[in-house]
């Protein structure tokens, strides 16, 4: 091998060399770059506020003492819809929000009107909110896909956090079974109230009605119209 081919192959081999680290150095940086928020030890307490389908303000802060279960989605998300679906079957006949959790539906990149749309197409009993953009969403799922679950727990922070469907019996087993206020409220019993008054009658014969309407007499014949009183 003369001179000229020794170099060849030793500029190839330096060429090979850059392009190896190059490639593991771009891995490392999109490892080391991840942020470390996707994992649920990493996120005490979520604090955020969005916009509910009616216009109000809510704080996600405001539920750090409950379960919290937060289901990021985009409007036209078809997995976001069954999982909502699935979600409002399990309710069963309450269909109602659980008192032992609350559920948050977030429509990422969307606006108030969105958010009620797709509250009145999906029929779902619990909070419907919007956000402008997907930055809260991407602080859990960085690649910013939905459907993305994040579930917070009182006193434990963040618990589960999960991109793509999630079944209703997986959000069970973090907030227990779904619990509800009792519908069987009983009615207050109203107290009797007794007519002591002596029904006037009226028999179209002045002279019986004046018989049958005279406080002396307490008991009215069988042929008479209304209600006789007894001693």
């Amino acid at each position: 091998m003369g001179a000229l081919g020794f170099l060849r192959n030793l500029h190839l081999l330096l060429y090979l060399s850059v392009l190896s680290v190059g490639c593991i150095g771009s891995n490392l940086k999109y490892e080391l770059g991840k942020p470390e928020v996707t994992s649920p030890q990493h996120i005490s307490t979520i604090a955020a506020e969005v916009t509910g389908s009616n216009g109000e303000k809510i704080n996600l802060g405001d539920y750090k003492d409950t379960n919290l279960v937060i289901m990021f989605a985009q409007f036209f998300c078809e997995v976001c819809k069954k999982e909502a679906y699935d979600l409002t079957q399990s309710l069963g006949a309450e269909f109602k929000e659980p008192r032992n959790a609350k559920l948050i539906t977030i429509i990422i990149s969307s606006s108030v009107e969105k958010a009620l749309a797709w509250k009145q197409t999906q029929k779902v009993p619990w909070t419907v909110a919007s956000i402008p953009n997907n930055k809260l969403l991407k602080n859990f799922c960085p690649e910013g896909l939905t459907p993305c679950t994040v579930i917070q727990k009182p006193q434990k922070g963040v618990v589960f956090i999960h991109q793509g469907e999630v079944t209703p019996v997986e959000i069970i087993s973090y907030v227990g079974p779904w619990q509800f206020d009792s519908q069987q409220t009983q009615k207050k019993k109203e107290p009797l109230i007794y007519d002591t008054k002596v029904p006037k009658f009226s028999t179209g014969n002045p002279k019986l009605d004046d018989l049958l309407n005279d406080p002396k007499n307490i008991c009215a014949p069988s042929g008479a119209t209304g209600k006789p009183h007894g001693p």
